[in-house]
Formats: C-alpha cells, sequence, structure tokens
C-alpha cells in the first residue's frame, strides 16, 4: 500500500537533537549576560575609585592652596596629588608609586619633569629631616610654581 504520511511523522520539539540545538544559543547568551555584568561592575568599582582620587585631590588642593599650611604638610600633599595623578593613568594604587614611576607617567617635558622631582626632593628632605610642622608655610612665589607643576603634571596624566 501507500505509505501514511503522517503516521511516523515526530514533531521536531519532541527530538532530543532539537532541544540540543536550542540549549547552545542559550548557554551563549547567558555566558555573554554574564560576562557583561561582570564588566559593568569593574566599569562601576573604576569609576568610583576615580572619583574618590578625584575628591582626596580637590582636599590636597585645597591644602595646598593655603598659605600656612607648615612645608612638611604641603610637600606630603604636593607628592601625593602627583602619585594620585598618576595612578589615574596606570590604574595602580597611589601608595605604590613612587617618584621615579610618577615622573615617567609624564611626556617628555624635561621642565615638568625636573619640577616634579624637586617637589619630591623637598618632601624627601623634609621628612626625613625630621620635619613634622614648622613656622610659617611655604612662600607664595614657591607655592605657585608648585600648583603651576601640579596642574601641568594633571594635565599631562589626563
Amino acid at each position: 500500500g501507500a505509505p501514511q504520511w503522517g503516521a511516523a511523522f515526530t514533531p521536531i520539539f519532541k527530538e532530543p537533537v532539537f532541544w540540543e540545538a536550542q540549549g547552545a544559543p542559550a548557554l551563549a547568551l547567558a555566558v555573554f549576560a554574564l560576562v557583561q555584568a561582570r564588566r559593568k561592575k569593574a566599569r562601576d568599582l573604576l569609576a568610583k575609585q576615580l572619583a574618590e582620587w578625584r575628591r582626596e585631590q580637590n582636599g590636597l588642593m585645597a591644602v595646598l592652596r593655603k598659605s600656612d599650611t607648615p612645608p612638611a604638610e604641603f610637600y606630603d600633599a604636593a607628592g601625593r596629588f602627583i602619585q594620585i595623578a598618576a595612578a589615574r593613568v596606570s590604574g595602580r594604587a597611589p601608595e605604590s608609586i613612587g617618584p621615579g614611576e610618577a615622573i615617567a607617567a609624564l611626556p617628555e617635558d624635561e621642565e615638568t619633569r625636573a619640577a616634579v622631582q624637586a617637589i619630591f626632593d623637598a618632601q624627601g628632605e623634609l621628612r626625613y629631616a625630621g620635619v613634622t610642622s614648622g613656622r610659617g608655610g611655604v612662600s607664595d612665589a614657591r607655592r605657585q610654581e608648585v600648583l603651576q607643576t601640579l596642574r601641568k603634571f594633571q594635565d599631562a596624566s589626563e
């Protein structure tokens, strides 16, 4: 006789191969969603860290602008400001960035490099001389030089 057309027909959704084929795209979608969620979390953490560093730099700038800031505190704030600016470029913790690495983060501007080195030198001299506070602050001329150097450094690192 004539073959019965629909007698042996099994719907495709009842075949195991159909469900296996559906599983691959579903798994790929799940992996994609997980990867995107992790990337977003990493971006959010980075944005939070950058905002925190920006706030700290603003606070340091307030200390640096005060005329009665003791020299040791002034140069500590200037050094920390530079470390944070270099950290924003490198993505490393500011505490892990030394003077040489901070200077290396600059473009090939020898004048700014020398000025940044002078800030770290002054910081080191005051720190190792055991000077924690002093009468008066840094001269207005020197303060302006340091602030200009910090602005150049920050502009170069952005």
